[in-house]
């Protein structure tokens, strides 16, 4: 079935935003760019149409031209079925002829190797990308990501020619990797990516090989999360002549009580925020989820209260409040305890000792609100709904009990069982 449909890049935009074709066909999808905007507030979002206006007065020959561009891109695929034995083409070939026949402007980049297809048909349209799962377009980190990862595999070899990506490129990559000392994670990250662009080019070049060796991979990092003392201590230093690190410790506080992202926090309003809860739409996965307001959280939220309205404590970048949340633990004498931290860099296993603080960052506010609710024995389910986690096995991945705390807990439920049968 091949269908087409016109959607705004940006619905609620209060100037001009662009018009994207939204191509399906055979279980593929191509977001294209058409090269025409419009004011969302003169778009018929039912109709797919110009809304007629007397203040858009060009509104029947911009229907007409996209009913126009609807027609040349189904012509344009009908064309290739007859030329190709009725074989459906790739979104690759789909989209090349689209930007010969629509976007000149655009028109495609020679590729002859697997960098050229990685920097010119990958990374080059991935603004324009949607990620299927969310229906959100791909996050500028995510996009970061790959650039960085195009720019090693670079340095790895200037060409790869796509015949040669096998086994032994996939194992002379992964070595390399390990000479630059990097950790298990970040090889694993990089791995993880080169698959996704793999897959995407087996589809667009039927030759392309992604054996099912190819393997991501990770191991546990040693992560701390904060205590209920902990929190109430940090609560508790006199901050009243550092309004620097104050705001700092209440918006990492808020955190900490709520289990809210960082990326969460910073998109925080005061219409999110209600008596006993705060709601909204997560932006990692564009789910709405709700998450209790604690008395820790009441007290921060009140002290952004002015002439009666609710505000909310300014946020900074991650990497401003990773360095000043561990100014802010260095100040706790409680924090200054030394744990031992291993990871492996290459091929050595290195294991150095840290302070507790040292290792805070914007991370351990939502490790530590899922650690002390799962302690506190609150159901899991529960916990699960307000940080928006589907599955117990991501869930579990931020609990951070030692050993002596989990045996802690097992004795506890124990002397409570024994008491209810008394």
């Amino acid at each position: 079935m091949f269908n087409i449909n016109f959607n705004l890049r940006l619905q609620n935009s209060k100037n001009e935003t662009p018009i994207f074709a939204v191509i399906r066909y055979d279980r593929l999808k191509i977001v294209f760019p058409i090269g025409i905007k419009i004011n969302p507030k003169y778009w018929n979002k039912d109709n797919q149409k110009a809304k007629q206006s007397v203040n858009f007065p060009t509104s029947t020959e911009f229907n007409l031209r996209l009913e126009n561009i609807k027609q040349t891109i189904t012509e344009t695929y009908n064309r290739f079925l007859n030329e190709h034995d009725n074989s459906s083409p790739s979104t690759i070939e789909l989209s090349d002829l689209l930007k010969e026949k629509l976007r000149p402007d655009i028109a495609p980049s020679k590729v002859d190797d697997f960098n050229s297809y990685y920097e010119l048909r990958f990374i080059k349209h991935l603004t324009n990308k949607i990620n299927t799962k969310t229906g959100l377009f791909i996050a500028t980190k995510t996009i970061q990501g790959h650039k960085r990862t195009l720019s090693l595999l670079k340095e790895f070899k200037t060409k790869i020619p796509f015949e040669k990506i096998d086994l032994d490129f996939y194992n002379d990559f992964i070595e390399f990797l390990k000479e630059k000392r990097f950790s298990i994670n970040t090889i694993g990250k990089h791995i993880k990516l080169l698959k996704t662009v793999l897959f995407e080019a087996q589809e667009d070049y039927k030759t392309v090989f992604v054996s099912k060796r190819f393997k991501s991979f990770s191991e546990e990092t040693t992560a701390i999360y904060l205590n209920e003392i902990e929190l109430t201590m940090l609560e508790d230093i006199d901050l009243s002549n550092d309004k620097r690190l104050s705001k700092v410790r209440d918006f990492f506080l808020l955190g900490c009580w709520t289990g809210l992202r960082f990326s969460d926090l910073l998109q925080l309003k005061p219409e999110h925020i209600g008596i006993n809860s705060i709601q909204l739409k997560a932006q990692k996965t564009n789910k709405s989820f709700v998450t209790p307001i604690f008395a820790p959280s009441r007290r921060i939220l009140d002290k952004y209260i002015i002439d009666g309205k609710q505000g909310i404590p300014k946020g900074i970048s991650n990497q401003k409040l990773n360095k000043y949340v561990k100014e802010l633990g260095k100040m706790l004498p409680e924090l200054h305890v030394k744990i031992s931290v291993q990871e492996s860099k290459g091929n050595l296993k290195i294991s150095k000792e840290l302070c507790k603080y040292e290792m805070i960052s914007s991370h351990t506010a939502r490790r530590s609100y899922a650690t002390n609710q799962f302690k506190s024995n609150a159901p899991i389910a529960s916990i699960m709904a307000s940080t928006g986690h589907k599955t117990q096995k991501e869930f579990l991945k931020y609990i951070r009990m030692t050993d002596d705390e989990h045996i802690q807990k097992l004795i506890e439920n124990y002397n409570e069982r024994k008491l209810k049968v008394v």
